[in-house]
């Protein structure tokens, strides 16, 4: 008797499992892997939808006055910031939260590039996945002003019977007034992949002006020409 009474327990623990593994599987959560330590690595589709993700920008210039690291990170801040500024329907994720799951999960910024899109959207939870490059080239510096001469004593005027005669006369001051400007040349690449691994968006623009920080209006140019920017509503 107490055979049975077991047999059937089992039996109904083993229907009632088998109904909550078909129910997560319906729901799509077969995508969400938890590691041992709670982290979340992948997420389901449906929680990945209209979340971006910002990577950490290559930066490439010949003016060794600019750290590469930390001009990239000041490039992906921007390019997040200008997401939110100018585009739509889509939820920009933290770039220090993005930050933190490429270095908990062992990828390096400078290699990400060379991971499968695919791959680095399902593990950082995200459907889309902005990768940008900015060429700054410099071109060397230009200098514009004039110089000026004064007089440090007044004028001394000398006179004779029939004329009156003035001149200067004292030290000579010259002042510079010379501003030297640095000209660079700025490119921007931006690509986006989706989270199947496919290109969404990808266009470059050489950016208008000669200072360093000209890419950060041609990233709003570019920013708001993807298929969720402001200039497609």
């Amino acid at each position: 008797m107490k055979r049975t009474c077991l047999i059937s327990a089992l039996t109904l623990m083993s229907i009632l499992f088998s109904g909550l593994m078909t129910n997560c599987f319906a729901q799509g959560k077969t995508d969400e892997v938890i590691t041992p330590d709670g982290e979340r690595k992948e997420a389901a589709p449906a929680d990945r939808k209209n979340k971006i993700a910002v990577m950490p920008f290559q930066f490439l210039s010949n003016d060794p006055g600019y750290e590469p690291g930390q001009m990239s990170k000041r490039m992906q801040a921007n390019c997040a910031s200008s997401l939110r500024k100018n585009t739509s329907n889509v939820l920009i994720q933290d770039p220090m939260t993005t930050n933190r799951l490429l270095a908990k999960n062992k990828i390096d910024v400078n290699d990400a590039a060379a991971v499968d899109p695919q791959e680095l959207a399902v593990m950082l939870g995200v459907e889309y996945l902005v990768f940008g490059a900015i060429d700054v080239v410099n071109k060397g510096a230009t200098s514009t002003g004039s110089n000026v001469t004064t007089y440090k004593d007044k004028e001394k005027q000398d006179k004779d019977k029939n004329s009156k005669n003035t001149k200067a006369s004292g030290t000579a001051i010259t002042s510079n007034n010379a501003i030297t400007t640095t000209n660079y040349a700025t490119k921007v690449t931006l690509d986006i992949y989706t989270d199947q691994g496919s290109t969404y968006y990808n266009k470059s623009r050489s950016s208008f002006g000669s200072q360093i920080d000209s890419y950060v209006s041609t990233l709003d140019y570019l920013i708001k020409r993807t298929p969720f920017g402001s200039k497609n509503r």
